[in-house]
Order: C-alpha cells, then sequence, then structure tokens
C-alpha cells in the first residue's frame, strides 16, 4: 500500500486482507499501515493501533 498523495500526516490506513466471514461471525485480518513526517510519531501510532485492537477483546492474535 502507497502513501496517498495530498493526505495530510499523521494518518493510518487500514485495509482489510483476509480472514473469514460466515454472516455470524467475522474475523478479518487487517493491515494497518501508518503514515507520519518521521519514524518516533509513525512508531507511537503503531503501538497506539496496536494497543487499541489487542484491548478491543477480538480473541484472535494481533500481530505488528
Amino acid at each position: 500500500m502507497t502513501k496517498r498523495q495530498g493526505q495530510p500526516l499523521p494518518y493510518n490506513l487500514v485495509r482489510r486482507i483476509g480472514g473469514a466471514e460466515d454472516g455470524v461471525t467475522d474475523r478479518p485480518i487487517v493491515r494497518v499501515d501508518n503514515y507520519a513526517s518521521t519514524d518516533e510519531p509513525a512508531e507511537r501510532m503503531k503501538e497506539a493501533c496496536r494497543q487499541r485492537i489487542t484491548e478491543s477483546g477480538y480473541p484472535s492474535p494481533v500481530v505488528f
């Protein structure tokens, strides 16, 4: 996935890249790309996203 031209920084880009859905349950596999002006704020955004997903109660493992 590439950075969107003209999009103000910082931002997250979230995209479903797989997983299973049966009409009752949904077990998505998502890709989260973090964009910022430097690595430091991008790393903070990555950690905040990881924590938010992990704390959501979703039972599947989260890999970053």
